[in-house]
């Protein structure tokens, strides 16, 4: 499952996430769910982290990513 580190530092594992206008909709693996804007995100940490779990994250507008393992 993909994770969102953001600039706080908190970390948020997710089992689906959609974007749209600079703001990223997420289901939390735990339970619950959110949105967060895209400028909260550390994307340099982000990124790291789901390329070591051999994540794929990509942002699509308009509908809802499973999170794909990555190659």
């Amino acid at each position: 499952m993909p994770v969102f580190v953001l600039n706080s530092g908190a970390v948020l594992s997710v089992s689906g996430y959609g974007y749209s206008d600079s703001r990223i909709t997420y289901s939390l693996v735990g339970g619950g769910n959110g949105v967060i804007s895209t400028d909260d995100v550390d994307w340099t940490t982000t990124m790291k982290l789901n390329n070591q779990r051999g994540v794929r994250l990509t942002l699509h507008t308009g509908h809802q990513s499973q999170g794909t393992p990555g190659l």
